[in-house]
């Protein structure tokens, strides 16, 4: 069966963070995001959201994935994709490697250093990398990949 990998380290805000898509950064994202404006508060689905916003960005229709005549490129910004740093900042609490709460970890990321080109690359490296590997893998591609039960 092949590896299944959930894991990734990231740099972010001038450091190094393991990230874990798992079940329980799920629930640790809802559990602070439940309530906040500009996001679902469900992570599975703010990544569906930020792959949107992804698209648009960069001039493609997210429902073909067709590039759009004349659309603009532009970076990932966070006015543009929120929940970014919480997606993040969750993902790393989950795997053990941050200790502090989501304002401390924001507030880090805010005076660190960090660039547009680093949020970019780590947007990428979420939404086409780490979440597509682990929450929204297709298992007739996977070698050897075991089906779910009926029920």
């Amino acid at each position: 069966m092949a590896e299944f990998n959930n894991r990734e380290t990231v740099t972010f805000g001038g450091e190094q963070y393991e990230l874990v898509a798992s079940n329980g950064a799920c629930v640790i994202y809802a559990e602070q995001f439940a309530d906040a404006e500009g996001v679902s508060g469900r992570l599975k689905q703010d990544i569906i959201d930020l792959y949107d916003t992804h698209a648009k960005i960069h001039g493609y229709n997210p429902e073909d994935g067709e590039r759009i005549e004349g659309a603009p490129s532009r970076m990932v910004d966070y006015e543009d994709a929120p929940s970014i740093v919480g997606i993040v900042w969750a993902m790393a609490r989950a795997a053990g490697s941050t200790k502090l709460g989501y304002a401390k970890f924001r507030e880090r990321f805010m005076d660190g250093a960090s660039s547009y080109q680093e949020c970019d690359r780590l947007f990428e490296s979420l939404v086409f990398g780490l979440a597509q590997r682990a929450f929204f893998r297709d298992l007739d591609g996977q070698p050897d990949a075991e089906q779910p039960d009926e029920g």
